[in-house]
């Protein structure tokens, strides 16, 4: 059943059609369904090294004070370790948090949640955030359930990497259609007529010289 769920989530996942958001919802309905899965964040990595709660589905991650957490890479959280450290963060003892991550305990979530786990994404080994589900059911870990998020994960990263080189080369062609555009022809410059020596050097040329061979 969850091979079947995989070549669904790969199929839809990889469409570049599906805005992002869009896609999370349809990971937290479909694919993470039988997990009582009541939520979905991606935690994005930023050029200043923070850890960035990007895009969600099912919940808004916040602070007491209404606001948008910031975490620096290297500070103790499960969305950073899950990067950090490539793995798999289970915590399935909320809404009391592990000692290690009672900084979590700023963040504003629904109280009827009972279980987070966070799978590291990177693209091309190269660390780029990591993707959180949260349920109201208290699951314990096992290790078939973890290959599944991680198989998620995976698909993830690799729609990711091909919508970024997407955009690359959409940029690309952007610019040499904007290098073409800008291309001025201006026939006033061509009206004089060549000089003796350019005439002569086009005559070479015509007669199939090297470029050895005209210099001489």
């Amino acid at each position: 059943m969850l091979y079947r769920q995989l070549a669904e989530v790969s199929t839809y996942v990889t469409d570049p059609s599906h805005k992002f958001s869009d896609v999370l919802q349809m990971l937290c309905i479909k694919a993470l369904s039988t997990f009582n899965t009541d939520a979905l964040v991606y935690t994005e990595i930023d050029h200043n090294g923070h850890a960035i709660p990007h895009t969600s589905f099912g919940i808004d991650i916040i602070d007491k004070n209404g606001d948008r957490p910031t975490f620096a890479i290297s500070e103790r959280t499960p969305f950073t370790d899950a990067i950090r450290e490539n793995r798999i963060i289970w915590i399935d003892s909320l809404p009391t948090w592990p000692k290690q991550y009672g900084n979590m305990s700023r963040l504003q979530l629904p109280k009827n949640l009972k279980t987070m786990i966070c799978c590291p994404i990177d693209v091309g080994g190269l660390p780029i955030g990591s993707l959180t589900a949260f349920s109201h059911a208290k699951l314990e870990f096992e290790e078939a359930t973890a290959q599944y998020l991680e198989a998620i994960s995976l698909i993830l990263s690799n729609a990711i990497r091909n919508q970024t080189q997407s955009r690359k080369k959409s940029s690309r062609d952007r610019d040499e259609l904007s290098k073409t555009e800008n291309f001025s022809f201006d026939p006033s410059e061509y009206e004089k007529p060549l000089t003796e020596r350019q005439n002569l050097i086009l005559k070479l040329i015509a007669e199939g010289r090297t470029n050895a061979a005209i210099a001489d």
